[in-house]
């Protein structure tokens, strides 16, 4: 395998997506540049939250880039990176002292403190619906995608009359690669959705003059993705 090669290939699936994946390309990248500029005139006693959410928008252009590349095993691990992050990013909402999420051991460097109970605990007080949606979620990345197992086998090898080939990109049908768009979109919209609820009782930020007309437009295309997907025969036989 050579590197250069390897890099060369991928940029060519990125420059190719548009034309492959259409409607599913031009939502999710279009979602995704919103999720940096849904807000603006950030408090600074909110820092943390928007640290969390650099983490968030940063794992989902790679799990984009990685869907589109076809790294099935990549897309999932960043997904759930972004979900974990979005949880502290709302939590932070809420609670602003750092000392909740780091301490300082004794050679002096800083350690991560574990806090999914805790947050998800908030956050299923604050929309049951949301904190269900965002574990089952990442549950199915765990289970699929997230740990080493035999599903992703069948996505990067193949064995045909005695001979073993091994692919750097997966065997993916089209289909699935649109499914990942599809849910990395909604998981995107379903972020902004929830911080932009939660900033009205725990202030952070301004919404962008343009957030309801923006997102009411999203909800549309990603039902109408998601029915797509539905309706598709590769999924339901």
């Amino acid at each position: 395998m050579n590197i250069t090669q390897i890099a060369y290939e991928e940029s060519s699936l990125i420059n190719i997506a548009e034309y492959e994946y259409g409607f599913y390309f031009e939502v999710t990248h279009s979602i995704l540049q919103f999720l940096t500029k849904f807000f603006h005139s950030p408090k600074q006693e909110a820092h943390l939250f928007f640290r969390f959410t650099t983490q968030v928008q940063k794992c989902l252009y790679l799990a984009f880039l990685s869907a589109l590349r076809r790294h099935d095993v990549q897309t999932g691990m960043m997904l759930r990176y972004s979900l974990e992050s979005m949880a502290l990013a709302l939590y932070s909402m809420y609670e602003k002292n750092e000392d909740i999420y780091r301490k300082y051991n004794a050679a002096g460097t800083i350690e991560s403190i574990k806090t999914t109970k805790m947050v998800m605990t908030w956050l299923k007080e604050q929309s049951p619906s949301f904190a269900d949606s965002l574990k089952i979620r990442k549950d199915t990345i765990s289970d699929t995608l997230a740990h080493g197992n035999f599903l992703p086998t069948v996505l990067n090898s193949t064995l045909v009359d005695g001979k073993f080939t091994f692919h750097f990109f997966d065997i993916e049908p089209k289909e699935v690669t649109k499914q990942r768009l599809w849910f990395i979109a909604d998981t995107c919209f379903g972020f902004m959705n929830m911080a932009a609820t939660l900033n009205q009782n725990f202030p952070c930020f301004l919404l962008t003059d343009v957030y309801t007309d923006t997102m009411y437009g999203y909800t549309q295309h990603i039902n109408a993705m998601r029915d797509e997907l539905l309706n598709n025969n590769y999924f339901s036989e």
